[in-house]
């Protein structure tokens, strides 16, 4: 999902709105509506995504691989044309290079099929270590992009707050009433409540929930990120050394050939096996073999983790919406409406990190989470930007400025916990590329479920990083036009 925690197009959603659209009302805060730079972030997080699903594909082909050699099994000339087609358009897709070898043809008589399929595998297991390497960077390289998007919001953030306190203190000194009770402006769809132009007692008690989410998002689970290096240390640790316990996770001859181990016997084990006369193993029922139902406990943490801070921030209000309609998916929203008719909502898998994970459950777990704000109605209810607006008395503008300013100051703390959020990137990034490097001598399902864990992880954080810098960007809007609403009413007197 390309930078998919904002407001991208890109993950199958076609409906959602893109408030960073709607443009900006003042002039000092024209460095926020930076469309290049978002644009490049849309651009990384497609990236990211194809070289994810990318990654997936390819250790499929390595897990395969994989335990042919271990059977001593030959590679067929089509199987080998075959892996070549399939090498060259996955590298294509993700700029990651691979060492081919010569056409079939020219091989006769140098390399026995056996060799072949070993130079194969080898060939495949070096593939995906260059794809892990351009995950790590595209992951870096949208962190440091939306930092350089922050940096500018912080100093805007600055001016505005100059801005509402300018405005406050002359709304303090008014001592006679408006010569007009109302006016004409535009910035309806920013601040409608229920599609139409706010009541000033309605919108200054919205801009209130605005605040409520703000000192949550950009506080409390911003303090919660940066303690994330700590909380997942004993989980990451617990997850390398299930890894090692795992059946097919070494590089020992298997005793009986037949008896190939899958996704679903990563986790120490089947439920009730039997060995049929063909020699594959079944469970009781003679169907394909189970887990055991041990879970992955570092995906585990990282969900709770997710939901908890879902929670924290209000979103707790189960909706059904086409726009997430997927098999396994939970969707979540805020209780309350936001100005502009947008709302906060967030999708988790329900109950899958409660299990064994197959494969194909850890691809679908990468792209189940998303943390977004998007417009209530589906399609969006369309609204006519300008409209007549009552004209704010002193005491409601005061109150929308003091609301801005300590928003505005929000803002600015959040500056330093972003700071420290760069050190416990980069060091939560390194600690996980080491783990990886730790389990290189493991094949198979082993490895498979590290790496599968840490490109999960790395899934998730992005769209948390996202979802805030998408938060940061609409609250912004809606202020700036609060500040447009509160010196259009000054004008008034």
């Amino acid at each position: 999902m390309a930078f998919d925690s904002a407001f991208s197009q890109h993950c199958g959603v076609s409906q959602i709105v893109n408030p960073l659209n709607l443009g900006y009302h003042h002039n000092d805060q024209e460095v926020l509506n930076n469309v290049e730079t978002f644009r490049t972030i849309d651009q990384d997080g497609q990236r990211f995504d194809l070289i994810l699903e990318s990654s997936d594909h390819v250790t499929e082909m390595s897990n395969f691989m994989q335990a042919s050699v271990k059977q001593g099994d030959p590679l067929s000339d089509s199987m080998y044309r075959m892996l070549g087609i399939e090498m060259r358009a996955l590298t294509n897709n993700t700029g990651t290079p691979f060492d081919a070898l010569p056409a079939l043809e020219s091989l006769d008589g140098q390399m026995s099929r056996r060799d072949l399929m070993i130079a194969m595998e080898n060939v495949v297991t070096e593939a995906i270590k260059g794809m892990w390497e351009k995950l790590r960077d595209t992951f870096l390289a949208i962190h440091k992009k939306i930092k350089d998007w922050y940096i500018k919001a912080w100093d805007g953030s600055v001016r505005l707050s100059k801005q509402a306190e300018a405005l406050k203190a002359r709304a303090e000194q008014l001592n006679t009433p408006a010569k007009e009770p109302s006016f004409e402006m535009g910035g309806v769809k920013l601040l409608s409540i229920g599609g139409r132009v706010p009541e000033p007692a309605a919108l200054i008690q919205s801009l209130g929930q605005v605040e409520t989410v703000t000192n949550i998002v950009l506080v409390k689970t911003a303090e919660d990120y940066n303690k994330l290096f700590d909380q997942m240390k004993g989980p990451l640790n617990e997850l390398v050394e299930q890894a090692k316990k795992m059946k097919g996770s070494d590089s020992s001859t298997d005793a009986n050939p037949e008896a190939k181990v899958g996704m679903n016997d990563a986790f120490g084990g089947i439920t009730t096996p039997q060995v049929s006369a063909g020699g594959k193993i079944t469970n009781g029922a003679g169907g394909e073999f189970v887990s055991n139902g041990e879970v992955n406990k570092f995906v585990k943490a990282l969900d709770d983790d997710f939901l908890s801070s879902m929670k924290t921030i209000g979103l707790d209000k189960v909706i059904q919406d086409a726009r997430w309609d997927k098999e396994g998916i939970q969707v979540i929203r805020s209780k309350f409406d936001l100005p502009g008719g947008y709302m906060m909502v967030a999708t988790s898998p329900m109950n899958q990190k409660d299990k064994g994970l197959t494969i194909a459950d850890y691809a679908s777990l990468k792209s189940a989470y998303t943390f977004a704000i998007a417009s209530i109605e589906n399609p969006p209810k369309e609204v006519d930007d300008k409209g007549t607006f009552k004209t704010l008395n002193p005491t409601e503008i005061i109150n929308i400025c003091d609301n801005v300013i300590n928003q505005c100051k929000v803002f600015l703390a959040y500056k330093l916990l972003y700071e420290a959020r760069d050190r416990v990137t980069e060091t939560l990034v390194k600690q996980m590329e080491q783990h990886a490097s730790s389990t290189n001598n493991l094949v198979g399902v082993g490895a498979t479920h590290v790496k599968n864990s840490i490109q999960t992880t790395m899934a998730l954080i992005k769209k948390l990083n996202g979802g805030e810098a998408a938060w940061c960007k609409y609250t912004m809007q809606v202020l700036n036009k609060s500040i447009s609403y509160c010196k259009a009413s000054l004008a008034q007197y």
